[in-house]
């Protein structure tokens, strides 16, 4: 199977190095596949992601911000701030787990060739059944609603196996 995509069961097997590593150079699908892929525009940085440093210089805010309909996201201090806002949840470990990839999967999406990969509606859905306290009252305020079915979702055959990235 080619590895292109990080889906449900990377996230839930392997850590974010993991997934910042595959990231960095798991192979990759031809850079025509409209499938797994969409149109971006790359911004360059030196970019970490709850203080892990990214392993490439070139990130898309697009997804994010249309996700969230709010284009201060697209502004690197705001997004890093906004981002970061999250970090409250790392005292809720199960839910931190499958969080922390995923946002940083969300935010700070991997940019080449003026393409990003799609995320999937399904690792988003498993990700929000993980932490369920961000349904809880207390929470509602503070952090933005991720709706998973907002996300533009690839084709099935975008998935990656775990072989390829662990």
């Amino acid at each position: 199977m080619d590895c292109a995509f990080i889906g449900v069961n990377l996230i839930l097997l392997a850590g974010l190095s993991n997934v910042i590593s595959f990231l960095n150079g798991g192979p990759q699908w031809p850079l025509n596949d409209k499938h797994c892929k969409r149109n971006a525009t790359c911004v360059s940085n030196n970019f970490d992601c709850f203080g892990t440093p990214l392993p490439y210089s070139e990130i898309s805010t697009e997804v994010v911000v249309e996700l969230f309909n709010n284009t201060q996201l697209a502004n690197f201090n705001y997004l890093s701030q906004d981002l970061n806002s999250w970090k409250s949840l790392r005292k809720v470990p199960k839910c931190w787990q499958t969080l922390q990839p995923f946002l940083c999967a969300l935010y700070m999406p991997k940019c080449e060739h003026k393409s990003i990969y799609l995320l999937s509606q399904e690792w988003c859905r498993n990700t929000m059944a993980t932490c369920k306290i961000l349904k809880e009252p207390q929470f509602a305020d503070k952090f933005p609603v991720i709706n998973c079915d907002a996300i533009e979702n690839p084709q099935p055959t975008c998935k990656v196996s775990i072989s390829c990235v662990i």
